[in-house]
Order: C-alpha cells, then sequence, then structure tokens
C-alpha cells in the first residue's frame, strides 16, 4: 500500500471514527491543539483585540477633544488678533486723515496769505498803490448772497 492509498482511506474513515472513538478523537484533538487554538483561547484572544481597539478609539477621542478645544482656542486669538489690527489700523487712518486735513487746511490759509502778499507787493511796488486789510461783517447778507434780512 502507497502513501497515497492510506491518505485516501485515512480521508474516508476518520471522520467516522472520530465521532465514535473517544481515543482518537482526542488524539486528533491533542494534534490539533499544537498547530491551532483551542475555541477558549482564541475568544480570549479576540476579546484582548477588540478591547485594545476600543481603548484605541477612547484615546483618540480624548485626542479629538483636546485638539477641537486647542483649534477652536487659536482661532478665537486669531479673531481677537485681527479684530484688534484692524481697530489699530482705523485709528491710525483717523489720525493719518486727520493730520492731512489739518495739513491740507493750513497749506490752504498759508498759501492764501502768499498770494495775498504777492498781490500786495505787485500792487503797491507797480501801481504805487496802497493796500490795506480790511476784515468786516454782512449782517444783512449781500455779499454771500443769503439775504437774511428779507433783501
Amino acid at each position: 500500500m502507497n502513501i497515497e492509498e492510506i491518505k485516501s482511506i485515512i480521508m474516508h474513515e476518520l471522520p467516522n471514527i472520530i465521532r465514535t472513538d473517544d481515543e482518537v478523537r482526542r488524539f486528533i484533538l491533542d494534534i490539533g491543539r499544537e498547530q491551532f487554538l483551542d475555541q477558549s483561547e482564541a475568544n480570549r484572544r479576540f476579546d484582548r483585540i477588540l478591547d485594545e481597539m476600543a481603548e484605541q478609539r477612547r484615546e483618540n477621542r480624548i485626542k479629538w477633544e483636546v485638539w477641537e478645544k486647542t483649534w477652536a482656542e487659536a482661532q478665537r486669538k486669531s479673531d481677537e488678533r485681527w479684530e484688534n489690527n484692524h481697530l489699530e489700523i482705523k485709528k491710525l487712518y483717523q489720525k493719518y486723515e486727520s493730520g492731512i486735513g489739518s495739513l491740507g487746511a493750513r497749506w490752504g490759509i498759508y498759501s492764501e496769505q502768499s498770494f495775498r502778499n504777492g498781490l500786495k507787493g505787485i500792487l503797491e511796488k507797480n501801481l504805487d498803490l496802497e493796500v490795506i486789510n480790511v476784515n468786516e461783517f454782512d449782517e444783512e447778507g449781500y455779499v454771500d448772497g443769503n439775504f437774511s434780512n428779507g433783501g
């Protein structure tokens, strides 16, 4: 009898022998235990893996919550800095706008005065006229065109 014939007989007869012969069944199970886990050990290992996965999920959830709080705080600080910078820019704009307005007003006053002085010099020097400064108030509004006295 060759090995292939023995294998064929074992494959054909073994299931029935395992069902009916306790000694053969224990022998086969002992051989199998050396190569494979029994069900209780497999269940323990599987449960351990599930517990590790659950613990990892808890740790990840905690890390995520910390990250969300950190992100929210960073966003709040960024918004606050943005608002502060915006207010500072507005203040600077108002300051420079006011300064430029003041410079424009001064320049206008000085340029009017320079024009008056230049015209005075021309009139007095070339036409031999006396130029005087007169400030009067137009109560009736004829010069301005208001005509406030019903005129």
